[in-house]
């Protein structure tokens, strides 16, 4: 469940809502943001490693050198299987499952809302590094 940070306002005694963190729509756990060495801002699941981004840094992230350490970190919690539908972290909508073209053994969830795109720990590497396992992994789709 998503929770929202709050902190009271000087002399006022108001309090104000600072940030909203969004819940990993694999497993449950809180993204929290970050912010890769190229300057590339995302949010990632501290649990399952899952990465949530615009569809304008999925692209960034497809296209800069070494966005790959961004799957270093590792699992610790399972996610629901990847058949299963999942909800938009931003928007609440259900994301769909895609092919990814150029590797179609790959399936990434992407919101046709507000276009937020879903990776699970280990593609983004996996995409940006094609190897003969992955040719034979993609015969069928051929």
């Amino acid at each position: 469940m998503a929770y929202c940070r709050f902190r009271m306002s000087a002399g006022h005694g108001m309090i104000q809502r600072m940030e909203r963190s969004a819940t990993c729509p694999r497993c449950a756990g809180a993204l929290g943001p970050h912010t890769h060495a190229a300057g590339i801002d995302l949010e990632r699941c501290c649990d399952c490693g899952g990465l949530f981004c615009t569809s304008e840094t999925f692209q960034a992230l497809l296209t800069t050198d070494g966005t790959e350490s961004l799957d270093a970190l590792p699992r610790t919690k399972g996610g629901t299987d990847h058949t299963d539908s999942v909800d938009c972290p931003q928007c609440a909508k259900k994301m769909v499952m895609y092919r990814y073209p150029p590797q179609p053994h790959i399936h990434i969830d992407r919101c046709v809302e507000c276009l937020g795109v879903f990776l699970d720990a280990g593609e983004l590497t996996d995409m940006k590094r094609y190897t003969l396992l992955d040719w034979f992994r993609d015969l069928p789709y051929r």
